[in-house]
């Protein structure tokens, strides 16, 4: 158990690893920007995002990134089409995860949440589900 907060834990090296987020002062600062952190390993990751030659740049906006992935994601924000429309609400998006999230929300969902949901989503993968009716 940490001495300083409530955090507790049956591993001490996770024990070791989290005791120096309670230091007031940052081992590792960025020369960029205002970040600092005690993790080296996320310091790392931190670096990356200035890592703009070899990058990903985005032409509607100023974001770059060297990670394809975080590149990928931030282009949705551009997207202005949102092929996931809930029936019950005005919610749309673009992504898969955050329209199952939002249906999740809804107490009772109507056999037409269900029916989007399945059709959209889930879409199916088997022989069995060949001709499935809702």
């Amino acid at each position: 158990k940490c001495a300083h907060c409530d955090y507790a834990t049956t591993n001490k090296t996770y024990l070791r690893k989290h005791l120096p987020s309670h230091k007031p002062s940052k081992d590792f600062k960025c020369s960029q920007c205002r970040y600092a952190t005690n993790n080296k390993y996320v310091f790392k990751s931190h670096l990356l995002t200035h890592d703009k030659s070899e990058g990903f740049k985005c032409t509607v906006c100023d974001y770059a990134t060297s990670n394809n992935y975080n590149f990928k994601s931030h282009l949705l924000r551009h997207d202005t089409s949102k092929k996931f429309k809930c029936a019950q609400c005005n919610y749309a998006s673009h992504s898969k995860s955050s329209f199952r999230w939002h249906l999740s929300k809804h107490k009772k969902p109507t056999s037409k949440v269900y029916e989007i949901y399945i059709i959209k989503i889930l879409k199916p993968v088997s022989q069995d589900c060949q001709g499935f009716q809702i």
